[in-house]
């Protein structure tokens, strides 16, 4: 038989051990990935697509504006379908090369830009870090640092329809999170309190 206190330790467990099992892992690699760029189009977003070069494998398809600043973005097994293709070739190994595009809107439409370099050049500011192992990677991260949208900007062509793109994204990667004990604390403390409550009860009886 539960009692106020009991049942408001329970739910104190649950909660707690809910919270530590969403918490993210220890940063693996944090890069920044700066992009500044135009197109013959008036726009207020820009949507951004990381992915390998030659394949149809990219994450965050995402779109962005200036209210977005400071905004964190991250995915995982649980919420994009192309985390773990993505994150497959990330520890593979191998070096791939991959693209980091921007553009007015989907599937490049109204123009864009891609930049193509090595694994390495997005993870660790185009050195040589540690070589990410199979299964090591949990989650990833973009992150919008700042932002600038400018049309018509420089205009080239001479009819207003241009827009200047000042970009920085941080891109960063977690692994992934060892079982937390808190939850189990909590727990056991309150398999303890119950079988103290139930003491009680037959003490009364």
């Amino acid at each position: 038989m539960f009692n106020f206190r009991t049942l408001v330790f329970f739910t104190i467990a649950v909660v707690a051990a809910f919270s530590v099992s969403r918490a993210g892992g220890t940063v693996l690699f944090a890069q920044n990935v700066k992009l500044d760029w135009g197109a013959s189009s008036i726009s207020d977003h820009v949507y951004t697509s990381w992915g390998y070069t030659g394949t149809s494998i990219s994450v965050f398809n995402t779109g962005w504006t200036t209210q977005d600043i400071g905004k964190a973005v991250t995915i995982d097994a649980s919420n994009d379908p192309n985390f773990g293709a993505f994150v497959g070739l990330l520890t593979d190994g191998m070096g791939e090369l991959q693209d980091f595009s921007q553009s007015f809107g989907p599937n490049s439409q109204g123009g864009g830009v891609t930049l193509s370099n090595h694994e390495d050049f997005f993870l660790y500011n185009n050195g040589v870090g540690p070589q990410l192992q199979p299964g090591s990677v949990g989650s990833l991260t973009l992150t919008l640092n700042s932002l600038t949208l400018n049309s018509p900007g420089t205009n080239p062509n001479g009819n207003g329809v241009w827009t200047d793109v000042k970009s920085n994204f941080m891109i960063s990667g977690s692994d992934v999170p060892e079982p937390a004990m808190a939850p189990l604390i909590i727990l056991l403390g309150f398999t303890m309190s119950l079988r103290r409550d139930r003491k009680r009860i037959r003490s009364v009886r």
